[in-house]
């Protein structure tokens, strides 16, 4: 979500998945922690919006069918190319990505402060990413001294740790789900053939 040089907070809404998008070694650690807003943020849910169409069904003898099949597809994609991973030499897939933030970010009245997408290291799981202009766009202002959680003092941040709720994890081994391409000629691609008939009804 973020180029080189401009921060932004990454997190997941339980530890499994945060460890899992880290994708660490057999035998590594990891390190978790609990975080708070410290004012309200809005966020765009990639998982809502993708099946905001799904909730009337549609008539393929509406005149506005097409239009709406294609705005579900745009949206589906555009939640999975959020939600891929991307390998070492495929760093330039980030741009699209970089784009949908900065002009989430910039352009929308009012901004958003960060996005909510599906994990696809772990089923289930759900990741957070907040913006810059929620990490860095609160004012310094004094703390009450009653605060259980952040004290006294100023903070430049949105996004606060709290204490006493970091666990380290030791990575035992991992498992894999595989899907199967097609190698036609020197090309290796996706068999679209086994994505509409996964179960071999035509066979």
């Amino acid at each position: 979500m973020n180029p080189v040089g401009v921060p932004a907070f990454y997190g997941a809404f339980d530890r499994e998945t945060c460890i899992a998008e880290l994708r660490p070694s057999v035998g590594g650690m990891v390190l978790t922690g609990e975080f708070q807003l410290l004012r309200d943020a809005r966020v765009l849910d990639f998982g809502v919006l993708e099946n905001i169409f799904e909730a009337q069904p549609m008539s393929c003898f509406d005149p506005d069918y097409r239009m709406n099949m294609e705005r579900r597809q745009f949206l589906r994609t555009l939640h999975s190319k959020i939600s891929s991973p991307v390998t070492p030499d495929q760093e330039q897939e980030y741009l699209y990505t970089q784009v949908i933030a900065e002009y989430l970010s910039t352009q929308i009245e009012p901004p958003i402060d960060g996005v909510m997408f599906a994990s696809v290291q772990r089923q289930g799981g759900i990741n957070i990413a907040l913006f810059l202009r929620l990490l860095a766009g609160i004012p310094y202002q004094e703390r009450t001294p009653d605060d259980p959680i952040i004290g006294n003092g100023p903070f430049p941040s949105g996004v606060l740790y709290i204490p006493g709720t970091l666990e380290a994890h030791k990575i035992g081994c991992v498992t894999f789900e595989v899907e199967r391409l097609v190698i036609n000629g020197g090309t290796v691609g996706r068999d679209l053939w086994y994505e509409q008939d996964p179960y071999g009804e035509w066979d």
